[in-house]
């Protein structure tokens, strides 16, 4: 039978009541005893901080002691004659003098010895030590097992001076002089007060006592809690004095980590919560000061029910007045870890624990392996953002730099906004010196993103369809920024992502296995219908493999009772309360925002705990109706203002658009804060839930929305002024909501503009066909030419689409406005348009006759520019129709006309039109010069289109001129450059051209296939011709006549159809050298005869030559030498007047073979 009697000495020891041994804390006795204390450790900081209130350096009005005169470095007692260190706080750990560890058998042994420690030098009998930690065993065994104990101790120490343990009758303790517990010198630093003492006793509070370590004995457990708790309270107390002195002596920062110290501890220390507020702002952080006020606000809510004191309502309210001033346009992250931190003090995560370890193990994939894609899914209100919030505090906690970014509904038009916001980050720009760290052309791409980028005169250049630079930049600064430290990439709500934010996640997604870089993006799967881009963007990274999903599916019952239990402070129990719980299920399903917003209902009005059906409402929208209907009437505006803004926003946007008073709307957005209607995002303002804006803005009259866009518009003018472009968007979407048109649409117009830059297309042109409806609310006067100017735009955007089709329709429509109008600079870009088209479908003639209007008009106008480009398009008319001199006039004349900054990209596709009207007329050496000058324009302002449309023209003419080299690296080099289809086409032809030079037509014939079937797909149909008639030269030299008489027909009748006399003359060549080698040398001669008399109309002296070399050798081979030898003589002299020595080298060579050789 086991003796009681430790048992009744331990209850005499510790505790005059013992209730349930399994868990001290449901102890009665022990329960009301630490909370007494834990609240007076609570009053008596608050006490400190309030004397702390408004501290700052000059003032000394501080609540705290003094320190010692002589007492700035504080020494704990010397320690060099311990023979054993045990450090207890934190965990447990005992270690030897040298240094390493003591090794002590079992658990019972170590909680002997830390038992013995606190403190060192107490005697203490040896019933009570084996009732402390043997009381479940018979007395001889408890005695057996503590002297077991006793002998494993002193063997882990050994034998030495001083002695381990000191025995005194039938008592027992450790020697002081022989062992050092940082416990003690805790408690020395914390009675020594000054303020180094208190730092050593904040280093030395690693944490909670033998935390993380436990015996399987109730009477140990018990006292491990009482000692635990009254060392909180010392350390919470030192921890105070700390901050005191830390505050008086100046530097923010050290009071910022004391403070953050004392809150982890105690989150409900809502003085010390204040005390960090001004410690924030002192610091310049207001963001965080504001985020800070909404941890405390959670962490009073749900632990105490109760709301901020006034003082802490003062304070937040003036910290936001203070960020009035912030601009509307350009938007920092969030602070993940202080938005993780509030979201965490709101409501615990319940229910969602295999989902976080799902994204804890993505993250540990990344640092090992690799970045990755992960995306949380579900419907609205089930809990992604709570999830990925909890997610950022672990990856942040595992020095992972966590970055968001977020969609928003109203932010369509806005291209790669979410991630330029991620990027960002928590700051207002990205430091320029990052483009130092980039490679040229990624700093040139950036800057149509990131303005803060470019140097003071920089501006983007003219728009070319080539959003991969732009993909491919932003992905090497993304690389950049992980370089110093892994990244996770936060995009929230993908499901109204815009078109080139969902086309970059599937460009990054793809190639972010190289990067330490996890990207988590959360989205609603019911929205995908509206958005393909996304969806095929998904699908893309599903196929590859790239994609890891976390979908998120309602709560069980369970856990939505958890949930709607841990968010009431009243912890009710009754019939009442249960039914009302049980309702909640039953209505919410499981969706944990239904779950919160009915248990704030219940907060609101408690009696609906007793009337289930009237305080659990049947749907969302009514939970958040009914929220918003007991809001008095100055709250209802203010949320009724911050719904028409409809995206995150500054403070001082919001009053100023509710037109009411700076102190008022502070006032207001304090309570809705408290509330739970509004949230804090940085240093702005956002709703804590989409439909919380939703059912507001619904329910607004349609009278009273004009009214508040207006007046968000008018906000917004007078926060930017001069700096409009940054809300452009914005003022144009509320102007038009408004029913302001005049308004509305220079900005309209102007976000588009800036939408190309970017080169979001698709994003512009929708943004124009909103300018479009628009001009209807205009009167009659003046509309006529806004929408002549808007089609324009229009007509530009599509072309780059190479929507051609779509231009001429467009243009056709609106060819009334150019006479009504009579404005010669809108006339001219109409008509330049026009002809543009028409050659992009070969439609020469009508494309020169186009282009002499807009000459005509733009002569009219008086302006260089519409004069250069209207001549940029006549020479490439003329190139077309086989007129190089008139080509190359009127490319002279249009040089000096765009040689100036703005028009740098006109000024470069004219060297272009220079260069192949040169080449069409023979002068080789001169188009090389004009390629060489498209070139160093194309690399003196990063366009890699130029660059490779410049480096393929210099292909072709090297591979006239017989240099089959250089040739080919030209035509490498601009395949690589190549960013879209057209030039990349056109450059493989370049190759393959290169190929034949070198007399290898196998490696020519797929290249040039592949480039035909690439161009075939582009409405350019001139682009196609030059890559069929080598295709069939090459077909014809590998011995494949078949394939080469077809494919040289087809380029046949096409250039005929085209009207392009050069094309033309080409294919009859082609057609005219595959005859002969079918046998047909009679039909061969006559089509290479109409080849020649071909050339010669179009002036193209240096393909003649090379025709009557092929003439020359049919000649020759049928016996006519005296024809052999003029078509040779002709040759001759041309290529040495036009300077190509291989080529006269080559001619002379074969009247060599033919015997005709003067």
């Amino acid at each position: 039978m086991a003796s009681a009697s430790p048992w009744m000495s331990w209850n005499r020891v510790i505790s005059p009541v013992r209730t349930d041994w399994t868990n001290p804390w449901r102890s009665p006795s022990l329960r009301k005893t630490l909370t007494r204390n834990a609240s007076d450790c609570r009053q008596s900081i608050s006490s400190l901080m309030r004397g702390l209130a408004g501290t700052s350096p000059p003032r000394r009005e501080i609540d705290v002691k003094s320190p010692p005169a002589g007492a700035s470095v504080w020494e704990p007692r010397r320690r060099h004659m311990a023979r054993l260190h045990c450090e207890l706080l934190g965990g447990f750990s005992a270690r030897l003098a040298a240094g390493t560890p003591c090794a002590l058998p079992t658990r019972k042994v170590q909680a002997l010895l830390a038992y013995l420690c606190l403190p060192a030098g107490r005697f203490h009998s040896r019933e009570k030590l084996t009732a402390l930690l043997w009381g479940d065993t018979t007395e001889t065994q408890a005695r057996q097992s503590f002297r077991q104990a006793l002998a494993a101790l002193r063997r882990a120490v050994g034998d030495g001076e001083p002695p381990l343990l000191l025995s005194r009758g039938d008592t027992v303790a450790l020697n002081r002089e022989a062992v050092a517990v940082d416990v003690a010198e805790l408690e020395a630093a914390l009675a020594d007060g000054s303020p180094a003492a208190l730092g050593r006793a904040a280093a030395l509070y690693r944490g909670d006592l033998l935390d993380g370590f436990s015996v399987d004995e109730p009477p140990f457990e018990e006292w491990r809690v009482v000692e635990r708790e009254r060392l909180r309270e010392l350390a919470l107390e030192g921890l105070a004095k700390l901050l005191g002195a830390q505050l008086a002596a100046g530097p923010p920062e050290p009071a910022i980590q004391t403070a953050l110290r004392i809150l982890a501890m105690d989150p409900l220390q809502e003085a010390v919560h204040r005390a960090l507020m001004r410690l924030l702002v002192r610091q310049g952080r207001r963001a965080a000061a504001l985020q800070q006020y909404q941890v405390c606000l959670g962490w009073l809510q749900r632990e105490l029910g109760a709301e901020p004191e006034e003082e802490t309502r003062q304070l937040y309210s003036e910290i936001l007045r203070t960020t009035g001033g912030e601009r509307a346009g350009a938007r920092p992250a969030a602070a993940v870890s202080q938005a993780a931190g509030a979201r965490a003090a709101e409501a615990p995560m319940i229910g969602r624990d295999a989902d976080l370890d799902r994204l804890r193990a993505s993250l540990a994939r990344m640092l090992d392996q690799g970045g990755a894609t992960v995306l949380v899914s579900g419907e609205a209100g089930i809990g992604k953002t709570r999830l990925i919030h909890e997610f950022a505090a672990d990856a942040l906690a595992r020095g992972v730099r966590v970055v968001l970014g977020r969609c928003h509904e109203t932010e369509q038009a806005l291209p790669l906004h979410p991630w330029i916001e991620a990027l960002r980050g928590d700051r207002l720009a990205l430091d320029p010196a990052l483009r130092s760290r980039l490679g040229a052309g990624a700093g040139a791409q950036l800057v149509r993103v990131f303005p803060e980028l470019s140097g003071v005169q920089e501006q983007p250049g003219l728009v070319v369809p080539q959003p991969a630079l732009l993909f491919d930049a932003l992905a090497e600064l993304i690389g950049e920024l992980a370089s110093k430290e892994p990244m996770a990439l936060v995009v929230e709500d993908l499901h109204w992502a815009d078109a080139m934010s969902a086309r970059f996640l599937a460009y990054l997604g793809r190639r972010i296995h190289r990067l330490p870089v996890l990207i988590v993006g959360s989205l609603r799967p019911e929205e995908l219908v509206d958005v393909p881009v996304l969806t095929q963007a998904l699908n893309e990274l599903r196929a590859d493999g790239r994609l890891e999903e976390v979908p998120l599916g309602a709560l069980s019952q369970a856990d939505t009772q958890r949930l709607a239990r841990s968010l009431h402070a009243g912890a009710r129990t009754d019939q009442e309360w249960e039914l009302f719980v049980e309702s909640v299920w039953v209505v919410s399903e499981g969706n944990p925002f239904v779950v919160v917003e009915s248990i704030r209902t219940l907060r609101a009005d408690p009696r609906g705990v007793g009337r289930p059906g009237a305080a659990v409402a049947r749907s969302v929208q009514d939970v958040v109706a009914a929220r918003l209907e007991r809001l008095g009437e100055r709250l209802r505006h203010v949320v009724s203002v911050a719904a028409v803004v409809g995206r995150d926003f500054p403070f001082g946007l919001l009053w100023r658009a509710a037109r009411v008073s700076e102190r008022e709307a502070a006032d207001a957005v304090e309570e809705l804060v408290r509330r739970r209607l509004l949230d804090a995002v940085g240093d702005r303002l956002d709703f804590c839930h989409a439909w919380i804006r939703n059912v507001a803005y619904e329910r607004l009259l349609p009278t009273t929305r004009s009214v508040l866009h207006a007046a968000v518009g008018e906000a917004l003018e007078e926060l930017h002024r001069d700096r409009t472009d940054e809300v452009a968007d914005q003022l144009g979407y509320h102007y038009s909501r408004a029913g302001m048109a005049s308004q509305a649409l220079p900005h309209l117009v102007r976000s588009a503009e800036l939408a190309a830059q970017r080169y979001a297309l698709d994003v512009a042109l929708a943004t124009l066909e909103h300018a479009m409806a628009s001009t209807g609310q205009l009167p009659a006067a003046g509309r006529d030419r806004l929408r002549l100017d808007i089609a324009l735009r229009q007509a530009f955007v599509l072309s780059l689409l190479a929507r051609h089709r779509e231009v001429l329709e467009l243009l056709g429509a609106h060819v009334g406005h150019v006479s009504r109008v009579g404005d010669p600079a809108l006339a001219a870009e109409y008509y330049f348009r026009l002809a543009m088209t028409h050659l992009y479908f070969s439609e020469h003639a009508q494309g020169q006759l186009a282009a002499e209007q807009s000459l005509r008009e733009a002569e009219r106008s008086g302006s260089p520019e519409p004069i250069g480009k209207a001549l940029h398009v006549l020479s490439l008319a003329c190139y077309g129709l086989g007129d190089p001199r008139a080509g190359i006039e009127h490319a002279t004349r249009a040089l000096p006309l765009l040689d100036r900054p703005r028009t740098q990209h006109y000024l470069a596709l004219v060297y272009q039109d220079l260069a192949l009207n040169h080449l069409v007329a023979g002068t080789l050496g001169l188009a090389l010069e004009a390629t060489d000058c498209a070139l160093a324009i194309g690399q003196a302002t990063q366009d890699t289109r130029i660059q490779a449309l410049s480096r393929y023209v210099a292909a072709w003419v090297l591979a006239l001129q017989g240099e089959a080299e250089a040739a080919f690296e030209a035509a490498s080099r601009s395949v690589a450059l190549s960013p879209e289809r057209l030039a990349l086409g056109l450059a493989t032809v370049s190759l393959g051209h290169a190929h034949l030079e070198r007399g290898d037509a196998a490696a020519a014939i797929p290249l040039l296939t592949e480039a035909v079937e690439t161009l075939a797909g582009i409405p350019i149909r001139w682009a196609a011709r030059r890559g069929m008639v080598l295709l069939s030269e090459a077909y014809a030299r590998s011995g494949d006549t078949a394939r080469a008489r077809a494919t040289a027909e087809e380029a046949l009748a096409l250039t005929r159809a085209e009207g392009s006399a050069f094309y033309v003359a080409h294919a009859l060549r082609a057609l005219g050298r595959v005859t002969v080698a079918e046998g047909d040398t009679g039909g061969g001669e006559r089509l290479l005869a109409d080849a020649l008399a071909t050339f010669g109309q179009c002036g193209a002296a240096f393909e003649s030559a090379r025709t009557r070399l092929d003439l020359a050798a049919l000649r020759g081979g049928r016996g006519d030498r005296q024809g052999a030898r003029e078509q040779l003589a002709a040759a001759i002299a041309t290529f040495d007047g036009l300077h190509v020595p291989r080529r006269a080298a080559e001619a002379r060579a074969l009247a060599r073979a033919l015997g005709v050789a003067d």
